[in-house]
């Protein structure tokens, strides 16, 4: 509407985009074209619940996609749901690679109440960090081999910066190869598609 290739004249000193509810990965590349430069990009883990969570450049290293938790409106509780188990733990029980289930607690902790997210953690020290893998039962499992919403998001987001393409919608579901193998399969949509693509 405005007629310029970019935003950047427009807003000079914008430089971070804080974001919250979806991996940035997808949409990263699309935003810095539109504004012209790069971006530093922060997220932030929340709900109608509260505020769970903030990627902290110097805790994550500039990693989106990693948080710490938020410790001051909520007490939090995890069911553990890896290998079966059905655990529930505190925050000083959680380990490095467990998969839970964030549980919400009111302040007095007499009500838990299941978010219904796939919380990965990655660390613990010198603080615990988390990744968001989704919702429960939103990954795909193919031959025992899980992959979460936002690994497909990261290589949607690969593909569309290796192709020079800008992907704006696809599937993924379980196939097989060539071969007989399993696997996945994708089908991509885009403006910018060509055959020999």
């Amino acid at each position: 509407a405005w007629g310029v290739e970019n935003l950047s004249e427009h807003f000079p000193q914008l430089s971070t985009c804080v974001y919250s509810s979806t991996s940035i990965h997808a949409w990263r590349d699309q935003i810095d074209a539109l504004v012209g430069r790069p971006l530093r990009y922060i997220g932030c883990y929340a709900a109608t619940e509260g505020m769970f969570g903030y990627e902290i450049p110097e805790l994550c290293g500039d990693q989106n996609g990693l948080y710490s938790f938020h410790l001051d409106q909520s007490v939090f509780l995890f069911r553990k749901v890896d290998r079966g188990e059905e655990k529930i733990l505190t925050i000083a029980e959680l380990q490095e690679g467990d998969e839970v289930e964030l549980l919400v607690s009111s302040a007095n902790s007499l009500v838990n109440y299941a978010m219904g997210d796939l919380l990965k953690i990655r660390s613990i020290k010198p603080t615990i960090l988390f990744e968001v893998m989704g919702r429960i039962g939103q990954g795909m499992n193919v031959a025992a081999e899980k992959v979460s919403a936002d690994e497909i998001q990261q290589a949607v987001s690969l593909v569309s910066r290796r192709e020079n393409i800008s992907i704006r919608h696809f599937f993924v579901y379980p196939g097989k190869s060539d071969s007989g193998r399993p696997n996945y399969s994708w089908t991509f949509c885009s403006e910018d598609l060509t055959q020999e693509k």
